[in-house]
């Protein structure tokens, strides 16, 4: 009998006890834009075709962190017609490479419409942000020096908000509830807006990315240190066997 009741208390405990549950959702690439290109003002999504325009500015394609990348002379942006499947508003990562040649000033690097983004902020660090009727902020504290490329990655999972710099958190803000979207377009280094809040960048763009989840701090990790190429994903975006390990 005694037995019996010690059997029953430890699976009541086992009941009780918090179970911390890893999403099983398959990590999938949603929409890439290389930046390849190397001439003409169409910015190619080579994951979901969600191609982006060059809508202003004395943009440029040249040399970048991996093939060609895009010059902003910090009056310009690329624009993606808004699309609900990038619309995430539980769980989403949004990544880009960028190498500054001015750290002065507030500069908007990718943005779904201020709901979703990442800025490098006038002091000189990176900021990941999203909209839920305000603006939760998470403040990195790496310094940006010019001339030098990062990766800089933005994730929230429902209930924070992650800003990574090379692979590694960097910062972080508690954000419980949803991602609440405007209407608006995503843009690349910067967005039609009143003189006052037209936070232009000045630099390079390369790699442009967004995925269905919040990825891991090791996933973060993973991709700053293998960056997948165009050629390792289906047209439904799906990782190949080589990204086996994210899945």
């Amino acid at each position: 009998m005694l037995r019996i009741k010690s059997m029953f208390i430890l699976a009541s405990l086992i009941v009780l006890l918090p179970i911390h549950v890893v999403s099983s959702q398959e990590l999938e690439l949603l929409a890439q834009w290389p930046l390849d290109e190397t001439a003409g003002d169409v910015v190619q999504d080579v994951i979901g075709g969600r191609d982006g325009e060059i809508a202003s500015g004395d943009l440029s394609w040249v040399p970048a962190k991996f093939e060609n990348g895009l010059q902003f002379d910090g009056t310009g942006y690329v624009e993606v017609t808004k699309d609900p499947e990038l619309e995430l508003s539980e769980s989403v990562t949004l990544t880009a490479w960028v190498k500054f040649d001015d750290v002065t000033g507030r500069q908007d690097i990718v943005s779904y419409a201020d709901s979703y983004a990442i800025t490098k902020e006038s002091d000189s660090t990176f900021r990941g942000f999203i909209y839920q009727g305000a603006w939760p902020m998470a403040n990195g504290t790496t310094a940006i020096d010019a001339g030098e490329w990062y990766f800089a990655a933005m994730t929230y999972d429902s209930t924070d908000i992650m800003i990574y710099v090379n692979g590694e958190l960097d910062g972080s803000i508690g954000a419980p509830g949803e991602i609440q979207f405007q209407g608006a377009p995503f843009w690349f280094g910067g967005a039609p807006a009143d003189p006052g809040e037209s936070w232009f960048l000045k630099g390079i763009l390369d790699e442009v990315e967004i995925w269905n989840r919040a990825m891991t701090e090791e996933e973060v990790m993973e991709v700053y240190q293998n960056p997948p190429p165009s050629s390792a994903v289906d047209m439904k975006g799906k990782l190949a066997t080589t990204w086996g390990y994210l899945k």
